[in-house]
């Protein structure tokens, strides 16, 4: 599978760019916002996140959401995203797509 990369955290995650795919990394949702556009709210799927908010807040704590949010799966992640966060987090430069895209895999199969 030839993987997307993701708006947010510049990962290949997506099956499909402008697609409404939510990445498995960060949980943006590709809503179409681009560049352009990084500083606006555009108050759909990703709430009150702009892009350059959501890739603030991956840069800080690996998910687009605030610290704190309370959100499920960023607050008591899965084994499957721990190993997930694992890997980006000890490869952030040399992020192999097939190694990626397994653990991709594996987050979905939990």
């Amino acid at each position: 599978m030839n993987l997307q990369l993701c708006l947010c955290c510049k990962l290949p995650t997506l099956e499909q760019r402008n697609r409404f795919d939510v990445c498995v990394v960060c949980f943006w949702e590709d809503d179409s916002q681009d560049d352009p556009h990084a500083d606006e709210v555009w108050h759909g799927p990703n709430g009150d996140y702009s892009l350059a908010r959501a890739r603030q807040n991956f840069a800080n704590h690996y998910h687009m959401y605030d610290a704190g949010k309370g959100i499920p799966e960023v607050e008591f992640p899965s084994a499957a995203r721990k190993r997930l966060l694992e890997y980006v987090q000890s490869n952030s430069t040399q992020i192999k797509g097939a190694k990626l895209a397994a653990l991709i895999e594996d987050w979905y199969e939990r």
